[in-house]
């Protein structure tokens, strides 16, 4: 990761989100599940992708994951920033990757993602909830997309 900003000392935070970036590589939504707690909340960037709970989200995964049988992905990784809570039992995060897609039938692209999560600490640290989402340049931008 090239820029990484950590408030407060906890390597095992950046140790979990690479776990994060393996399990989307990988497509294990089994493995993506375990990193989150059973009553997780997931908003991502279309209206339908809202899982609530482990088993949902899980589920969401395989569904996306399934219709992107045929390609590949690999996570660059962009910037990290945490913000680790005066206990040291909650953290918030910004991931920033890029994911690339490549298939046999598209052209290999790159879609930014930007993910915003809440991590919890038990005896590891565990996703609770996250919205990920996919940036745009800017709001001019934004706006020419709605018309």
């Amino acid at each position: 990761m090239d820029q990484n900003t950590i408030i407060g000392q906890d390597d095992s935070i950046i140790a979990v989100v690479q776990e994060l970036h393996a399990a989307i590589e990988q497509k294990d939504g089994q493995h993506l599940g375990e990193l989150v707690i059973p009553e997780v909340f997931v908003i991502g960037a279309a209206a339908e992708a809202v899982s609530i709970g482990r088993d949902q989200f899980v589920t969401y995964l395989r569904s996306q994951f399934e219709e992107g049988k045929e390609t590949e992905l690999h996570v660059q990784p962009a910037q990290l920033q945490v913000g680790l809570c005066a206990s040291g039992r909650s953290a918030w995060l910004l991931d920033r990757f890029d994911l690339e897609v490549v298939g046999a039938l598209k052209i290999p692209h790159q879609i930014p993602i930007r993910l915003t999560g809440l991590l919890v600490r038990d005896q590891d640290w565990q996703l609770a909830a996250a919205y990920w989402s996919i940036p745009l340049r800017d709001n001019d931008y934004q706006y020419t997309l709605l018309q």
